[in-house]
């Protein structure tokens, strides 16, 4: 459930840091969260194009309620890191 901003603190710089360096990443929040994480998804989208998979909920909340409120979070997070490790 990221948003683009952590306790006041700008994260831009650290996703710029992901697309330097080419690291896959994963998105994964619901399109309820408080932090606007569907727009987060989007800025970030800009910004790391491909390197980006996204994953939103309808609903669930932020941070780990989505995981509780949608238990195929866990396979998403797996096949994921599967991929990423050649597995």
């Amino acid at each position: 459930s990221p948003g683009l901003k952590y306790f006041s603190v700008l994260i831009a710089g650290a996703v710029e840091t992901l697309k330097m360096r080419k690291l896959p990443v994963l998105l994964l929040g619901a399109r309820d969260d408080p932090a606007d994480v569907a727009g987060t998804a989007q800025e970030m989208a800009e910004i790391l194009g491909d390197i980006l998979a996204v994953q939103l909920f309808d609903d669930g909340g932020h941070g780990v309620a989505v995981l509780a409120a949608h238990p195929a979070v866990v396979r998403v997070l797996i096949e994921f890191l599967k991929t990423q490790l050649g597995l």
